[in-house]
């Protein structure tokens, strides 16, 4: 009888290490379950109030990524029902183990209870951990200043004599004695390869008074001033200017041939380049730029941005106003967003004194605010 005993006793210790295994695996597997499942929560749900979440249902994802073919209609309906059912299989499985194991349920109330209590920790550590999985590391450039005179962009260069779009020095100089830090030029390439800023042909043929102008070549674009007064600026001269103000930071529009912005990559911690395709913003960051800014045009391209890891962002502030609720929580997240848009618009303070440092960080200017 002794043996029996003792045989009965080592069996219920052995039973009793076997199921304290069993269900830290079962426990383990769980966890990770909710770990996906909060993940996907946060992924589309988190920090979103209802209107955010509406606005979700009616953007969806096709035609955005073309490895992409399922629309966030699917994300909303069947993974929740999928999840459920999952979910409801995994804890019918349970109930019959427990079942099938009733009688020596009661051995393991104190180790079982441990095991929770471990797992509910480390539940929780998940759940926090989720929850900020999908916030983006916030560049040097993003801004939650209020104050509608910081973090301004100055536009084409910025005005001079009420005079747009005239990237000229002058104008370049006039922003940076105001007071920006931050100017954005127009770089296109002339026919000998150099980099040039003009917004576009039919404007430079207004500034110089001359319709018949064909290809641009450096030594003529130097040669003549814009509206009879202002210098044109070359890749030479915004050198210069990043290196007599050290506190500089260019932001780039139109070119995105990188062979020829290679040149300006010494000045990479100062240097914001626009670009407008994904594939365009990996190419800049492969480049070596550190801060590509990647231009959005649909609201269908706004749900990538996260998912994609993309940091800044510049949109048209008509873009912005529609779908404003969804860029303050981008904005949040740590994304850079830079609007540009109307003049008339955008240089009201009423507007950036309602949004920026709220929803975007950065904003194209033509005119300083008083």
């Amino acid at each position: 009888m002794k043996k029996i005993k003792n045989f009965t006793i080592v069996n219920e210790r052995y039973l009793k290490v076997i199921f304290c295994l069993f269900f830290s695996c079962l426990l383990f597997v769980l966890s990770l379950f909710i770990f996906n499942l909060s993940n996907w929560l946060h992924r589309c749900f988190g920090n979103l109030t209802i209107e955010q979440i509406l606005f979700f249902i009616s953007t969806p994802l096709e035609g955005i990524n073309p490895n992409t073919s399922l629309s966030f209609k699917f994300d909303l309906i069947y993974k929740p029902i999928i999840i459920f059912l999952f979910l409801f299989a995994f804890l019918n499985v349970l109930f019959y183990i427990k079942n099938i194991f009733k009688k020596y349920i009661n051995l393991l109330n104190k180790h079982v209870l441990k095991i929770v209590f471990c797992f509910a920790i480390l539940f929780f550590i998940i759940i926090y951990i989720s929850l900020n999985a999908y916030k983006i590391q916030a560049t040097k450039f993003y801004n939650s200043q209020t104050d509608i005179k910081s973090g301004l962009i100055a536009h084409a260069g910025g005005e001079i004599d009420y005079k747009l779009y005239t990237n000229s020095l002058e104008a370049i100089q006039k922003s940076i004695d105001w007071g920006y830090k931050y100017i954005e030029l127009d770089l296109q390439v002339s026919e000998d390869g150099k980099i040039i800023a003009y917004h576009d042909i039919e404007r430079y043929k207004n500034m110089i008074s001359d319709e018949n102008i064909q290809g641009i070549y450096l030594k003529d674009f130097n040669n003549k001033k814009l509206y009879s007064e202002y210098t044109p600026v070359d890749e030479e001269k915004i050198k210069n200017l990043l290196n007599q103000n050290l506190n500089l930071v260019l932001v780039t529009d139109k070119l995105e041939d990188f062979s020829k912005l290679n040149r300006l990559l010494k000045y990479k911690e100062r240097l914001i380049v626009e670009v407008f395709s994904y594939e365009k913003y990996n190419e800049a960051l492969k480049e070596g730029f550190l801060y590509p800014a990647l231009n959005i045009k649909t609201k269908q391209q706004v749900r990538q941005i996260l998912r994609k890891n993309i940091k800044i962002i510049t949109l048209d502030y008509k873009l912005f106003i529609k779908n404003e609720i969804y860029f303050r929580f981008l904005h949040r997240m740590g994304v850079t967003i830079m609007v540009f848009g109307d003049p008339l618009h955008i240089n009201k303070e009423i507007f950036l004194n309602k949004y920026k440092g709220r929803a975007f960080s950065l904003a194209y200017v033509d005119f300083y605010p008083e």
